[in-house]
């Protein structure tokens, strides 16, 4: 399901992919197989709400979700229905956030590039350690994310670092610095922006 958001919707070679796909989960009875699914949405949701696929993987859960999610995200063309999916899945498959010696901390192996870049925003504005949100905790000024650094991609390349490191410079610019430490090169460190401080001189 990932490789789908390079290809169109509409291509008759992309609906029959989507159909094979449709076919094999229909037999290996991930979906009723007695229903018509019209859309390719209607399909990706389907499988999402599969409590048979939940209990068909283990380890694997939480990227075969995030492909599922990709899908939606890009292929269907959906990113609100997405967004909402994860957040009501989130907390079944990937680890919540831990507060280690005054800095918020969360491993993001288990993710895909979008799903990475949703959790931190669920994260820095939805996440409660303690009973309070990482923006309103004085004692916290960064939050430290384990990304790696693509050792295990096809291309060696960290495309979940990068995911995170422009989703927070796009979405955040005046809130959060974004720092890569030159040593650990599978860390990211979001730091908190000082307010900025008045020097023009009263008249």
């Amino acid at each position: 399901c990932y490789g789908l958001r390079y290809l169109s919707p509409t291509h008759d070679h992309t609906i029959a992919l989507v159909r094979a796909l449709f076919s094999k989960a229909q037999q290996a009875g991930f979906i009723d197989g007695a229903q018509s699914y019209t859309t390719h949405t209607a399909f990706i949701t389907a499988l999402l709400e599969s409590p048979k696929i939940y209990t068909a993987l283990k380890q694997e859960q939480p990227l075969f979700f995030s492909d599922l999610l990709d899908c939606l995200y890009y292929f269907c063309n959906e990113p609100i229905n997405a967004t909402e999916r994860f957040e009501a899945i989130r907390r079944d498959l990937w680890p919540l956030p831990q507060k280690k010696e005054s800095m918020w901390t969360i491993d993001m192996h288990q993710h895909k590039p979008l799903t990475a870049q949703l959790d931190v925003h669920f994260c820095l504005k939805q996440a409660i350690i303690d009973g309070t949100l990482f923006d309103d905790d004085a004692d916290a000024q960064a939050f430290r994310i384990v990304t790696g650094q693509g050792r295990h991609s096809r291309r060696h390349y960290a495309m979940i670092k990068q995911a995170v490191v422009d989703y927070v410079r796009d979405h955040y610019p005046d809130a959060y610095d974004v720092i890569e430490p030159p040593n650990t090169p599978w860390l990211v460190k979001i730091s908190k922006k000082k307010p900025s401080r008045n020097t023009d001189t009263p008249s």
